[in-house]
């Protein structure tokens, strides 16, 4: 899937997470929001082992201080009190971009494309790190939820793709998983297809499902489908027709 397509499904799955565990606005206010937007920043984060990884373009942000405009107005900026301290928050604010920017730029040449950082076991590692800095920091779990189902929906959709994950990795190294048969994988990149448009569609009625059915039954439920998906897939592509098979000696 394209950057794009991953930070859609990771949205709707992150909202549908964040709903089923009762952090909702009003309650929650504006910190719904940054939960949300971590779950969407999560969502991006796998693909930090590409060259064209979308999170690296959007920390760079087109080489504009983003964050620093937003704060100043254009009007507040040409005024003398004020082009000193914007200038100094710009200059601060681009310094941090590109160094994250060149630090995220590092991955790729340290490990390949779907490699570390697709595996469960990261997805776990870091989901249980950041509720762990949360529960240090008496903060809400809130956002180690949503930091959980952005990452975990990346990796899902991954496994809908031709080339699946390795998802057992270290454990079981060279074997990829897919939850969808060979015929429906969906294509990544340039050649994608209306499948990846389709297979969105589906994931966001799934998730919308979530507003409007008791988690007591829709989690249960949705595990079942997507761990479903999966033996559905193994089960199909060990018998399907046409399968080449090894005879017994």
């Amino acid at each position: 899937m394209t950057g794009k397509s991953h930070l859609v499904a990771g949205t709707a799955v992150t909202a549908a997470a964040l709903h089923q565990a009762s952090y909702t606005p009003p309650s929650t206010g504006i910190w719904y929001w940054v939960a949300l937007g971590i779950g969407m920043v999560a969502s991006l984060l796998p693909d930090i082992d590409s060259q064209n990884a979308m999170i690296k373009s959007l920390v760079k942000g087109g080489g504009q201080p983003r964050l620093t405009n937003a704060l100043i107005s254009y009007r507040m900026r040409r005024r003398f009190p004020t082009v000193v301290p914007y200038l100094a928050l710009a200059g601060i604010e681009l310094l941090i971009r590109y160094t994250l920017a060149g630090l995220i730029g590092l991955v790729p040449g340290l490990v390949q494309h779907r490699g570390p950082t697709h595996y469960l076991v990261t997805a776990v590692g870091l989901t249980a790190l950041v509720w762990l800095i949360s529960y240090q920091a008496d903060i809400s779990p809130m956002y180690a939820l949503s930091f959980g189902a952005g990452y975990l929906s990346h990796v899902w959709c991954d496994t809908m793709t031709r080339s699946g994950v390795r998802l057992f990795a270290p454990l079981i190294p060279k074997k990829s998983y897919h939850c969808l048969p060979r015929s429906l994988r969906l294509t990544t990149g340039r050649n994608q297809s209306y499948s990846e448009l389709i297979a969105l569609t589906l994931i966001g009625l799934g998730c919308g499902l979530a507003f409007t059915i008791p988690a007591g039954i829709y989690l249960p439920a949705a595990g079942i489908v997507v761990v479903g998906m999966f033996v559905a897939t193994a089960v199909y592509e060990r018998l399907r027709p046409g399968r080449k098979r090894i005879p017994v000696r």
